[in-house]
């Protein structure tokens, strides 16, 4: 096996086999966000309020392209700590871990990152979830890395426009190698936004970036109390920059990382039928630097 392929040979494969037999695990062409068990969590914080978006994203569609995907978002905004993660997934986690019964959209694809930003200490943490390994590896693995706090120019325009009742005003900006155009409701005293988004005078509310690949719509708000938690995934940290070419090869080789010796089935999206040749995933992440 190739050396830069080491560590997600690591994080995402374990022998299947058992005696003389072999087990196959069949796994879909499209990388899938798996649920997870909770593990015990540390609370950063408690929300000053609850903001809700609907984000939409591309996703290959094995046919030469990309089609829109979405998902819902949760932004908890607390005094010290703010915390971006999927809604539904969180429910699904809850359903597994709990033997609850919250009702939640099932999509392949959901957004498999929790970002926190911690403002005393100017910095984010990001944590990525690995695609199928609690299939594969018996336990959700995790890769996490810090990042310092991004230093956007932003561009306030004269442009206003009405978002959920509140009034909004437009502003431009480049961030990781995007140009995005924002809305942000200063009636709403946060210095932020879903995902990495932040540094205007008020709560962004609407995203998009210059190719309309990725948006982020405001779907509604709640000042109700909770905690903002830090789950003790026991994650391979790594740095930011490893961890995005690490990504890259993800996407373009997959095979190396979750096929070896047969044991690992792949059903081609259109036919249902295990597939053949060489498997590839099209890549267009948010951020292209």
């Amino acid at each position: 096996m190739k050396k830069n392929n080491a560590l997600f040979f690591c994080l995402l494969f374990s022998a299947i086999s058992c005696y003389a037999q072999v087990r196959i695990t069949t796994i879909g062409q499209q990388f899938q966000t798996l649920p997870a068990y909770l593990s015990v969590a540390d609370t950063l914080d408690m929300t000053r309020c609850v903001a809700y978006y609907r984000y939409f994203y591309p996703a290959d569609n094995f046919d030469g392209g990309f089609s829109e995907a979405e998902d819902r978002l949760t932004l908890q905004i607390g005094e010290r700590v703010y915390k971006t993660f999927s809604y539904d997934l969180h429910l699904w986690d809850r359903n597994l871990t709990y033997g609850e019964k919250n009702k939640f959209r099932f999509r392949v694809n959901m957004v498999d990152y929790e970002v926190f930003r911690n403002y005393p200490a100017d910095q984010l943490t990001v944590q990525r979830r690995i695609p199928y390994s609690r299939i594969l590896q018996g336990s959700t693995q995790v890769v996490e890395y810090n990042e310092s706090l991004p230093q956007t120019e932003w561009r306030i325009t004269e442009k206003v426009d009405s978002i959920g009742g509140y009034r909004c005003i437009c502003a431009e900006g480049r961030f990781g190698g995007r140009d995005w155009l924002v809305w942000f409701a200063p009636d709403l005293p946060f210095a932020v936004g879903p995902w990495k988004l932040c540094g205007l005078p008020g709560l962004i509310l609407r995203a998009k970036d210059a190719t309309g690949n990725y948006r982020f719509e405001f779907d509604g708000i709640s000042v109700k109390a909770e905690p903002i938690v830090l789950y003790d995934w026991h994650p391979v940290r790594m740095s930011k920059s490893k961890w995005r070419k690490t990504e890259r090869r993800m996407y373009e080789h997959p095979a190396d990382y979750f096929s070896k010796n047969g044991e690992i089935e792949v059903m081609d999206s259109k036919t249902h039928r295990p597939l053949e040749g060489e498997w590839k995933v099209r890549y267009d992440p948010i951020e292209l630097e």
